[in-house]
């Protein structure tokens, strides 16, 4: 699924996390109102690729048991990026920006 500059607000996404069947989840140029995406538990099973190029994002966090299966996370600008190590599956990150935040840094580094 590709959403391309649309106003979301995180119920969005916990509605859009129920769909069983998506594979991919590409935001780009959207605004999130709180300016923050957060993956819950149960949410979005059987993700493989989240991609996030939206600068009005500032922070994308992963919680315990949420999204079990993405293999690949793109993101860009400066947005901050946590609980990675949630991401058991996790096999690589692509960062297009100018500074890679030492948040991200750490989380790999503690990453299995």
């Amino acid at each position: 699924m590709t959403l391309h500059g649309a106003l979301l607000e995180q119920g969005d996404l916990e509605i859009v996390a129920k769909k069983n069947n998506m594979r991919s989840l590409v935001l780009k140029s959207c605004d999130i109102s709180q300016n923050k995406i957060t993956f819950t538990k149960d949410g979005f099973p059987n993700l493989n690729l989240i991609a996030v190029d939206c600068p009005t994002i500032t922070d994308i966090i992963f919680t315990c048991g949420s999204t079990p299966k993405p293999e690949k996370i793109i993101w860009s600008s400066s947005t901050s990026l946590s609980g990675i190590d949630e991401l058991p599956r996790l096999k690589e990150i692509e960062f297009n920006g100018d500074m890679f935040p030492n948040v991200v840094k750490e989380a790999i580094e503690k990453h299995r």
